[in-house]
């Protein structure tokens, strides 16, 4: 297949849901292009969502070090590590994330999702209000915020 063909198989794939396939093409991709970010990040994805959250780690390394300034792979490795209860770690690659683009609502709202975690709840409801301020379409930042609210027993913001 051209390069042009796995993509388009990817696609295809991905929008069925057969990661496995997913991996496997991608892996296809990266043999024939050793240096594509988007290969390696799309394949720990699809890891990822194999619920193979140490492969999907090993990939988004990879996507990492071949471009350290790779917002997508940091924010995509925070989540395999928190899936893996590893939310120092997460947090650490939220704020790179947040470092190479301050804009990126999903970085704050998957932050302060970590910090939920840990139970620093003011610090969860900082990252929410930053990244609801960002994105104020956001259910997610919104529903996020209020149970954090709500953990701190300010019930009045939290509806």
């Amino acid at each position: 297949m051209t390069p042009e063909q796995l993509v388009q198989a990817v696609n295809k794939a991905q929008a069925e849901h057969n990661y496995d396939e997913c991996v496997k093409l991608l892996s296809e991709i990266i043999a024939k292009q050793p240096r594509n970010t988007d290969a390696f990040n799309n394949r720990g994805l699809a890891y990822a969502d194999l619920k193979q959250f140490e492969k999907a780690i090993q990939d988004y390394n990879q996507a990492i070090e071949l471009d350290p300034e790779y917002t997508y792979a940091f924010n995509n490795r925070g989540l395999a590590y928190a899936k893996l209860k590893q939310f120092e770690k997460a947090i650490q690659d939220y704020n790179q994330a947040i470092e190479l683009n301050p804009k990126d609502f999903n970085a704050f709202n998957n932050r302060g999702t970590a910090y939920a975690k840990l139970k620093q709840f003011e610090k969860a409801i900082q990252d929410y209000n930053q990244a609801i301020e960002l994105n104020p379409k956001d259910a997610d930042a919104f529903i996020d915020r209020g149970v954090a609210y709500a953990k701190l027993k300010q019930f009045e913001k939290a509806i």
